[in-house]
């Protein structure tokens, strides 16, 4: 299928973290009115003859304000992770099948309780997905990866989504000498607290959100396959 892109216009760039920018776009209802579940993503190019590239939208759908994306910096999007207010984009409708919460496998396990994992950049369609309400009434935990502290987003986000019922457990791999909170890979803090005997993981109604790494991924799914968490429950948003 040809995707038909539209003109939508950066409204604001900020940094979110070391190496990290916030950008807020605002899109025109073709692109944005078709944004219905958290975890889609936008191809978003800097002209109509250029390559375009995939983002997950990090704002949760239902809104009527810009959508926000959370983008790493690198020399093959400097002309977005540098772009300033005003400047224009091309975006293509909102995309994917996101994070499906009402699939089959969730449906049959009647999940009550849900892992949420997220490395760097990845936070983006779980920010969503918290932010969209749709997690109410699970018992919810997200284990966020970064690098040191001062390359994680969002920890002005990490008091509202507690008040929301998800509690944050951030990891960081290379912390600084300073850091008290959990080091090494999301995966690792799972499997931590798992054999502490924390039981956040009822196999049987146990569901998981991931974003990230390949090898992120991979590493989570296998912790949750020795804890009896099929991989079909353990979602992805593409």
């Amino acid at each position: 299928d040809d995707v038909v892109f539209h003109e939508a216009s950066v409204q604001s760039n900020v940094e979110a973290a070391q190496g990290l920018r916030l950008i807020t776009i605002g899109a025109p209802a073709e692109v944005s009115g078709v944004f219905t579940k958290p975890g889609q993503f936008v191809q978003a190019k800097p002209a109509a003859d250029a390559k375009p590239s995939f983002y997950a939208i990090s704002s949760p759908p239902g809104s009527e304000d810009p959508l926000e994306f959370l983008i790493k910096e690198a020399e093959s999007n400097a002309w977005l992770t540098g772009a300033k207010s005003g400047d224009a984009v091309q975006l293509s409708p909102a995309m994917g099948r996101g994070f499906d919460l009402a699939c089959e496998a969730w449906d049959a396990a009647e999940v009550s309780q849900v892992g949420l994992f997220a490395a760097g950049s990845g936070i983006a369609p779980i920010r969503a997905t918290i932010e969209s309400g749709s997690l109410e009434g699970k018992v919810a935990r997200l284990y966020f990866g970064a690098q040191s502290e001062a390359s994680m987003p969002f920890t002005d986000c990490f008091k509202d989504w507690t008040q929301r019922g998800v509690e944050v457990v951030p990891v960081l791999s290379k912390p600084d000498g300073s850091w008290t909170g959990r080091s090494g890979y999301v995966q690792d803090a799972l499997k931590e607290d798992e054999e502490r005997g924390e039981g956040f993981v009822l196999a049987a109604r146990h569901g998981a959100l991931l974003c990230g790494q390949k090898e992120m991924v991979a590493a989570v799914r296998s912790v949750y396959a020795d804890l009896g968490v099929p991989e079909e429950r353990t979602l992805l948003n593409f």
